[in-house]
């Protein structure tokens, strides 16, 4: 409803009483305030009146609730009973409320119910899983490594090693069991006489605790040990365990592995010439011909197998003056 606030500008609140002396002075007078003790209606002028500025002051009606409930129907689309706002607010309230009871029912017997089915589930035998095949030892992949490369500049001595050398070291790959497992390899490097090369020894243990050697002797040649050491072991020697690509060379077991250790060359004259190696071990009944090494300058070749001679003599006679000469009574 769109009120016309101008109709307000006629209204008079003016009085023509006088106050004990008479007269058409106006006085002003003190606000009229009404308390309504129950929810009311005011409604200002009669219904479809225009009122203008110049026309007569509207009708102010205060009616209560009782007495605007009492007029009929026709107005009652027009009034608002905020009262039926409150009680259906407090009907709502309780519903929801008892609705948050029922829920909170539900929740509890859906954590009951849940609850009993992990007890179920744990009394109850747990699930059989599948059985894995059985692995052995050969299960583990080991690096693969040719013929070629355990032999270059070296040879194939069936049926225990392989050997290769460069420059500065030489690579001894012993031949074990193909179900060798890392933990199960037992190395073994002894200082020997003065003058004289050490010693290898690579084994395996066994089951019932003893080891089984697969090879054992004396080098060919000098390697560089720690000062002060007369016998090293695995955890002293850079080594490694590997397959053999093809099942490896002729002679040697058809299942096998290698247990490959490397050793640092000792070169004759603190370095002024390169060592190479003819065979690995002393007794091995393979040796290369060294003016053959592809590492090797060809055209120093002779050059250098001349100096190693020279050099062996000199070792030897070294090591033979050093037995045959007696020492003296203070050093004993």
């Amino acid at each position: 409803m769109v009120v016309d606030y101008s109709r307000f500008d006629a209204i008079d609140v003016s009085d023509s009483d006088s106050d004990g002396g008479g007269g058409n002075a106006l006085r002003s007078r003190q606000p009229v305030v009404t308390r309504l003790s129950a929810p009311s209606r005011v409604t200002f002028g009669g219904p479809g009146s225009g009122a203008s500025p110049s026309s007569s002051p509207p009708e102010i009606r205060i009616a209560s609730d009782s007495e605007h409930n009492q007029a009929g129907t026709s107005h009652a689309s027009a009034s608002t009973d905020y009262a039926r706002f409150e009680r259906m607010a407090r009907e709502m309230s309780d519903e929801g409320e008892e609705g948050g009871e029922d829920s909170d029912d539900e929740t509890d017997e859906r954590l009951d119910e849940e609850r009993r089915r992990q007890n179920d589930a744990k009394t109850a035998s747990p699930p059989t899983l599948p059985q894995a095949a059985p692995t052995s030892a050969r299960a583990f992949t080991a690096p693969q490594h040719s013929v070629e490369s355990l032999t270059r500049d070296g040879a194939c001595v069936a049926p225990t090693h392989y050997w290769s050398q460069a420059r500065d070291d030489v690579v001894i790959s012993i031949a074990v069991p193909g179900t060798t497992r890392a933990k199960d390899v037992l190395l073994h490097v002894a200082r020997g006489e003065p003058g004289q090369p050490p010693s290898l020894g690579v084994g395996t243990r066994r089951a019932d605790d003893e080891t089984t050697w697969h090879k054992r002797g004396a080098l060919a040649r000098r390697v560089v040990l720690d000062e002060g050491s007369t016998a090293l072991s695995a955890e002293d020697l850079d080594w490694s365990l590997a397959d053999v690509a093809d099942g490896g060379a002729e002679g040697f077991p058809p299942e096998h592995r290698v247990v490959r250790v490397w050793l640092r060359k000792e070169h004759p004259g603190g370095g002024i010439a390169v060592s190479w190696w003819s065979s690995a071990f002393a007794d091995d009944s393979i040796e290369i011909d060294t003016t053959k090494i592809s590492a090797r300058q060809p055209q120093r070749a002779e050059q250098a197998r001349a100096t190693m001679e020279v050099w062996r003599a000199a070792e030897a006679e070294f090591a033979q003056r050093v037995e045959s000469s007696a020492l003296p009574e203070a050093a004993k």
